[in-house]
């Protein structure tokens, strides 16, 4: 059975919360989504609408995501950082997103497609006709170290 790493445990027969992990991040203190819950936030729903994920599509005419894109986080948990916006896929998902789902400059893009952790293969992601990525907005994470990479 395949759940979305966000969904709480599933109650085994007994009862008893089978043990998942809460995302690709769990226990990391930034990228993981029950960070905020470790530091009083409030509730795992304000934990969890940290992170979103925008689908883009490239279409006839109009092939390009339209950003710019670096390394950063922890060498243990990478992630790309939105370094620019021009015309493109993102700008026209930013120019009809509903409130809070825009993805600004500086947005941390935890996850490509399912790949995270490994900058290489997600740029490799950002290729193909549809990019779906899990973002968490600039004012939701805190490292700010660009990694060197090849």
């Amino acid at each position: 059975e395949r759940r979305s790493p966000s969904l709480p445990p599933i109650p085994d027969a007994r009862g008893a919360a089978r043990e998942t992990r809460c995302c690709h991040f769990a226990g990391h203190p930034v990228f993981c989504c029950r960070a905020e819950v470790a530091k009083g936030a409030g509730s795992a729903a304000a934990a969890l609408s940290a992170r979103h994920v925008v689908r883009l599509s490239r279409q006839p005419g109009a092939e390009r995501l339209g950003f710019g894109n670096v390394a950063a986080g922890p060498p243990s948990a990478p992630v790309l950082v939105v370094s620019w916006i021009r015309d493109g896929a993102l700008s026209t998902w930013n120019d009809s997103a509903p409130e809070g789902m825009a993805v600004p400059l500086q947005s941390a893009i935890v996850s490509v497609n399912g790949i995270s952790g490994d900058v290489q293969r997600m740029r490799e992601e950002l290729r193909a006709q549809v990019v779906e990525m899990e973002v968490v907005a600039p004012d939701r994470w805190r490292y700010n170290k660009v990694m060197n990479l090849p």
